[in-house]
C-alpha cells in the first residue's frame, strides 16, 4: 500500500495465490477488520509499522502468513490461530501484541528471531500500549501446538516463555538452544519433542574435547569426556543440584553439546521427549579411523509445585564416537524438584556416549540425575542421586560441589558405576541407602569421611550391592552388621595372583568404622593391610579408634562364606 496518509482502514483484505502486502512511504499504521484468503498470502510488517488485524473479532484465524521484522508490531484479537500454509506461517523478530491465547495449527511452522517480544494493550479505541515483555521473551495465557507444528528459534537463541498453559500435541516440535519456561501446566504429549539437543542446535559449552585436527576427544560435562587415541577428554564441570550449564563440543570441531532446559511449573506432564542430548562425532574424510569427538549432554532443571507425571523420556545423554580413534561425550545433568508428588514412571537417559573400541578410555563418563521429592509430608524431601556407567570401563563420577558435604537418601550405582568425592579437597558424605546390581564401586579417598547405610545408635544390618575402596587416610563408617556383597573391582597390587589384577569387593588400606559383625559373602574377596584401622562409635556418638591391624583387627565376629577370601596383604 502506497498512500500519503499515515493510517489506513480496511473492512476486508483478500490475499490469495501467494499475494503479498506491505506498507510504504508515509503509511505506518493499518487497521483491517477482516482477513480472507487461501493461506498462501503474506503480510510483511516492517520496522516502524503497526498492523491491526481482524479488529472486528475476538478470535482470529487469519488465513495468511506473517513476517514481522524487528521494530514492527502485529496487533491481533486475544485468541489467535496461526494458520498460514507457507514456510514459515509466522516469522517474528518484532512485537506481537494483545494475544492471550495462541494456537499453532497442524503442520504449521513458526520461526523466532532475536528482538521478538509480546505486549498487552488496553481496551480503549486507541489501543495504547499497556505493557511489554523483555526482548526475546513471550508472555501468553496459553501456547498450544497441534500435530506436526514446529516452533524453531534462531541459532544461539533460547525460548523464554511465561504462560498459564503450554502444550505440545502429538507430533509437534520445539527447538531452541535453551528453554526457560514458567507455567502452571507444561504438557509434553506423547510423540512431541522439546529439544535443545546438540544434533538440533549449535550449542558449545566450556569443556570442549581436545584436538584441533583429527582425531578429537569427547567433551566433558557431568564426567570427563572420552579420550581420543592421543589426547584426554574434556573436563568435568557443573553442579548436581541446580544444573544450568550446557554441554560442550567434541574435539576437532566435533559434535555439539546439548543445551539447557529450565522448567518451572505447577504441574509437569512428560509423555513425549525433553532432550538436551549431545551430538555424535563424525568421521574424517582423509582417514576413516580418525574423526571428531562427540558432544556432551546438557542440563535439565525442573521445579514442580504440585505433580510430575507421564511416561515419556528426559534425555541428557552424551554423543557417541563413530570412529576407532575419536572420543565420546560425557552425559549431562538432570535435577527434578517436586514439592508434592513425583509419579513419573518414564525414562531418564543420561549415560555417556559409546566408542566403537575400548583400547583407550574412550567412552564418555556418566551423567547424573538428582531427584528431590516430597515423601511423608511437607518438611521432608527424599534425595536420590542416580549414576549409570552403561557397563563401560570403570570411570569415577566425582562429587565436586562448592560445599563438599553430601547427604543422599538413596544412591543408585548400576552397570559398573563408580562414585567418589574430589580427591583434591576434604569431603563428607552420607548415603542412607545404595541400590545397584553389585557392579558399582564407592571410593573413599584421603581426608574423606563417608557414611553408608549407617543409622546412629541403631543395630542395623547392611548389605550394600557395591564394592568399596578406602584409601590410606580415608574413613568409611558402616552399619554394625555388614555384609561384603559387591562383585569386586580391580585394585592396584598384584601379589595375590602374580601377573593378574585381583578384584576386591572390600579393599581397605584406611579406616573402617562401626562394624561389629562382618560377613564376606560367597566367592568374594576382602583385602586388608598393615595400615587398616578399625573403630567403633558408641550410642553417644563417641569415636573410639582401635589399634592398626599390624597384628590384628578388632571386630566381634567375622564370617567367611563358601569360596570367600579374607586376604591380609604382605607386612
Amino acid at each position: 500500500f502506497v498512500d500519503f496518509r499515515a493510517r489506513l482502514d480496511l473492512d476486508e483484505i483478500h490475499l490469495v495465490r501467494n499475494a503479498s502486502v506491505r506498507l510504504m512511504n508515509n503509511v505506518h499504521t493499518i487497521y483491517i477488520a477482516r482477513t480472507i484468503g487461501d493461506g498462501s498470502g503474506l503480510m510483511y510488517i516492517q520496522a516502524g509499522d503497526v498492523w491491526y488485524i481482524d479488529t472486528a473479532f475476538t478470535n482470529s484465524i487469519a488465513p495468511t502468513n506473517f513476517r514481522i521484522d524487528m521494530g514492527g508490531e502485529l496487533v491481533l484479537p486475544t485468541t489467535w490461530t496461526v494458520s498460514g500454509t507457507g514456510y514459515p506461517a509466522l516469522s517474528i523478530a518484532g512485537r506481537l501484541t494483545n494475544v492471550v491465547y495462541i494456537y499453532v495449527m497442524m503442520q504449521r511452522n513458526v520461526l523466532v528471531f532475536f528482538g521478538t517480544t509480546t505486549a498487552a494493550r488496553n481496551s480503549t479505541a486507541n489501543y495504547a500500549p499497556l505493557s511489554a515483555s523483555a526482548n526475546n521473551t513471550w508472555q501468553f495465557s496459553s501456547l498450544t501446538m497441534y500435530f506436526g507444528s514446529q516452533l524453531i528459534y534462531q541459532s544461539y537463541m533460547g525460548m523464554t516463555v511465561t504462560t498459564i498453559s503450554t502444550s505440545l500435541s502429538f507430533g509437534s516440535y520445539a527447538f531452541a538452544d535453551f528453554f526457560a519456561i514458567t507455567t502452571s501446566l507444561l504438557d509434553v504429549q506423547a510423540g512431541s519433542v522439546l529439544s535443545a539437543a546438540g544434533s538440533d542446535r549449535p550449542t558449545a559449552g566450556t569443556s570442549t574435547g581436545v584436538g584441533s585436527g583429527s582425531p578429537g576427544s569427547g567433551a566433558g560435562h557431568a564426567s570427563p569426556g572420552g579420550a581420543s587415541s592421543g589426547t584426554a577428554g574434556g573436563a568435568q564441570y557443573g553442579t548436581i543440584y541446580r544444573p544450568v550449564t550446557p554441554g560442550s563440543r567434541g574435539g576437532a570441531n566435533g559434535g555439539y553439546g546439548g543445551g539447557v532446559a529450565r522448567l518451572i511449573a505447577d504441574n509437569l506432564w512428560v509423555d513425549g521427549t525433553v532432550t538436551v542430548a549431545g551430538q555424535t562425532g563424525s568421521q574424517a574424510s582423509s582417514y576413516p579411523y580418525d574423526g571428531t569427538g562427540a558432544g556432551s549432554g546438557g542440563s535439565v532443571w525442573a521445579t514442580i509445585q504440585y505433580a510430575f507425571s507421564g511416561s515419556g523420556s528426559i534425555l541428557a545423554t552424551g554423543g557417541s564416537s563413530v570412529t576407532s580413534n575419536g572420543g565420546a561425550g560425557s552425559g549431562g545433568r538432570i535435577a527434578i524438584y517436586t514439592l508434592f508428588t513425583n509419579t513419573f514412571p518414564g525414562t531418564y537417559a543420561y549415560i555417556g556416549g559409546r566408542a566403537p573400541y575400548a583400547s583407550y578410555p574412550m567412552h564418555g563418563g556418566s551423567g547424573c540425575v538428582y531427584l528431590n521429592e516430597n515423601r511423608g509430608g511437607l518438611g521432608y524431601f527424599y534425595q536420590t542421586l542416580m549414576i549409570d556407567n552403561d557397563n563401560n570401563d570403570y570411570r569415577f563420577f566425582t562429587l565436586d560441589e562448592a560445599t563438599p558435604t553430601y547427604l543422599f537418601d538413596e544412591v543408585r550405582l548400576p552397570r559398573l558405576s563408580s562414585i567418589r568425592a574430589n580427591p583434591a579437597k576434604p569431603a563428607n558424605a552420607s548415603f542412607q541407602m545404595i541400590t545397584g546390581d553389585r557392579t558399582g564401586v564407592v571410593s573413599v579417598h584421603d581426608t574423606h569421611y563417608f557414611e553408608v547405610e549407617y543409622v546412629p545408635g541403631s543395630d542395623t544390618t547392611s548389605t550394600p550391592p557395591v564394592s568399596f575402596r578406602v584409601s590410606l587416610h580415608g574413613e568409611l563408617h558402616l552399619a554394625r552388621t555388614f555384609f561384603v556383597f559387591g562383585l569386586g573391582a580391580p585394585i592396584s597390587w598384584t601379589s595375590l595372583a602374580p601377573g593378574s589384577t585381583p578384584a576386591s569387593s572390600f579393599d581397605v588400606p584406611g579406616n573402617m568404622n562401626g562394624i561389629l559383625e562382618l560377613t564376606i559373602t560367597y566367592n568374594l574377596l576382602m583385602t586388608v593391610y598393615s595400615t587398616t584401622v578399625t573403630s567403633y562409635i558408641n550410642n553417644l556418638g563417641v569415636v573410639s579408634y582401635l589399634t592398626p591391624a599390624t597384628q590384628y583387627m578388632q571386630i566381634s565376629n567375622i564370617g567367611i562364606n563358601t569360596g570367600a577370601t579374607l586376604y591380609m596383604a604382605p607386612g
